[in-house]
């Protein structure tokens, strides 16, 4: 089923390493609900967004990390080991609320595989879509850590999940499919 909203994002050998290298020199990020181990796909969610828009460089600011016409774009890129669906959530942390963003634009890694939180073989990578800020924050839903998603549907393997920290949740499904303010 195709999504509205989602398309997938170029990238390439040279994105890989770059990405690579620059999650390697980085380490932890304060705040990160992954404690870094997201840094690799984040940057290159960043690298394949900003040539798909035309946004020149990532910038990586603390509160952006695209400049396009004057917006700024904060770019949230997770890991999964599907495709995405409408029903699939995007978050901000709480802990990420000081960024001062115009504009979200969600991303969505797929992986070959995940198991015990490690993802192997990146396949494709996804633009979910986009909300302004303003909007995000109006529209979303808030769950505290440790409350368990009503969203989720039971598996085999996991009967629910629990929010691993404070965050704002939405569906894919509510993006905007173009940057918006």
């Amino acid at each position: 089923m195709k999504l509205k909203n989602v398309k997938e994002l170029l990238f390439n050998k040279s994105m890989i390493e770059e990405a690579q290298d620059w999650a390697n020199s980085l380490g932890s990020i304060k705040n990160s609900i992954t404690k870094g181990k997201g840094n690799y796909v984040g940057r290159l969610g960043e690298l394949a967004l900003a040539k798909h828009i035309g946004a020149g460089d990532a910038q990586d600011q603390s509160g952006y990390d695209l400049l396009l016409d004057g917006r700024k774009i904060e770019v949230k890129t997770k890991r999964r080991a599907v495709p995405p669906r409408e029903n699939y959530i995007v978050n901000i942390a709480k802990t990420s609320t000081h960024q001062r963003p115009d504009v979200y634009a969600f991303l969505s890694a797929q992986f070959e595989s995940q198991k015990a939180g490690q993802y192997k073989n990146l396949q494709k990578l996804w633009l979910c879509g986009y909300k302004s800020a303003e909007d995000f924050f109006k529209q979303a839903t808030f769950y505290a850590k440790g409350d368990i998603d009503p969203g989720w549907k039971p598996t085999p393997k996991r009967e629910h999940y629990r929010f691993s920290a404070d965050c704002y949740v939405m569906e894919v499904r509510d993006l905007d499919d173009a940057v918006r303010v």
